[in-house]
């Protein structure tokens, strides 16, 4: 009774109820298995119900030699290239340090480039036809990926990740409706966010899966291509990055107004100079110190000033700034690499100590 009383207080229950009927899969066993089990049936029903034939290797235990097992993974066989983890530059930084974070990388990768065990070549075949459309690995020419451009269906994997995707957005969208509405601390609100929180760690630990080796998804070219694209992706910010704020003069010396302070997997984080944020900083007059209150009968609107403190009003102004300035790359990055980068915020106070270890205070919206 406890269990129950407690699954419903934080909201668990109906978050579990929904991924299951998500992923097809009974309440019970919801609860009780890990993610891979939850992909592996929501692919295997796709793919059951478009006539495909799942090749479930043997796994290396029911074999008493595992020498007469093809799909035996060898201990001494290497794994692959993971994410990019930029070096920290550690340090103590006054100024605001905006975050882009490309939205959902990995599964957005691979529905972008129709990943899946139905599409991947691994042979020297030839793929020459004006049907057949041919996606090659960044990081190895061997990895191919073939699919016919008349089919008007998504392979069945790339198709269950898509929909999770925007099944996520629409939940978001809701609980943010329902904040506004009902407030962060209403029941609404965090079923909502339970829920999309839920439907994005199930549709990340896809990559994993594909990358695990005793998954019955597992396929070792698909997670190694999905890693060497995020890598592609997270380079190719950082260069447009440099490409449009930092400045080549007549001479060919480069001043550099911008800096990459640290990066890890599918995010940056950016440090203008204090020249690039003096010359782009919002006047008063576009970002005024006040606060503007209307009367609920009358409707008549008041002026009240100033709204914040001296120190807080120039900070406010300062993130004001970044956000402005990060607004043309975020649109740029969107158009070379075809995923939404967003900003996350303004991170103030920031302390850079090492990979993964920081701290700061964060300001969304100034």
């Amino acid at each position: 009774l406890l269990t129950m009383m407690l699954m419903v207080k934080l909201n668990s229950a109906l978050e579990r109820m929904a991924l299951g009927a998500i992923v097809s899969m009974p309440l019970g066993l919801i609860v009780t298995t890990k993610n891979e089990a939850k992909i592996v049936s929501q692919c295997t029903k796709r793919a059951m119900d478009r006539n495909y034939v799942l090749n479930v290797p043997h796994k290396a235990h029911q074999y008493d030699n595992n020498d007469n097992n093809p799909f035996f993974k060898d201990k001494d066989e290497k794994g692959f290239e993971g994410a990019t983890v930029l070096v920290p530059k550690r340090g103590f930084y006054k100024v605001p340090i905006p975050t882009l974070d490309y939205s959902s990388l990995y599964p957005s990768i691979l529905v972008q480039w129709m990943l899946c065990l139905s599409t991947v070549v691994l042979s020297s075949v030839n793929l020459d036809h004006p049907d057949i459309k041919v996606i090659t690995a960044p990081h190895n020419p061997n990895i191919r990926f073939a699919r016919n451009i008349k089919s008007k269906r998504k392979p069945p994997i790339p198709e269950v990740v898509e929909e999770n995707i925007q099944r996520r957005k629409k939940e978001r969208k809701n609980a943010a409706a329902a904040a506004k509405e009902h407030g962060k601390g209403s029941f609404m609100y965090k079923r909502l966010d339970a829920l999309q929180m839920a439907i994005k760690t199930h549709s990340n630990a896809t990559y994993g899966v594909l990358g695990y080796p005793k998954s019955i998804l597992y396929v070792k070219e698909i997670a190694e291509t999905i890693t060497a694209f995020g890598r592609k992706n997270i380079q190719t910010a950082i260069d447009l990055c440099k490409a449009m704020f930092n400045v080549v003069d007549e001479n060919g010396v480069v001043h550099e107004h911008v800096e990459i302070i640290y990066g890890d997997t599918d995010s940056i984080m950016v440090k203008f100079s204090d020249e690039l944020m003096e010359k782009n900083m919002v006047s008063e007059k576009d970002f005024p110190n006040e606060i503007i209150i209307e009367d609920p009968v009358t409707k008549e609107k008041t002026v009240k000033s100033p709204a914040w403190s001296e120190k807080s009003y120039y900070e406010r102004r300062m993130v004001k700034t970044c956000m402005n300035l990060i607004k043309p790359l975020e649109e740029k990055i969107l158009e070379v690499v075809g995923i939404d980068m967003k900003n996350e915020g303004a991170k103030l106070g920031m302390l850079v100590s090492k990979k993964k270890k920081y701290g700061c205070r964060v300001m969304e919206d100034p």
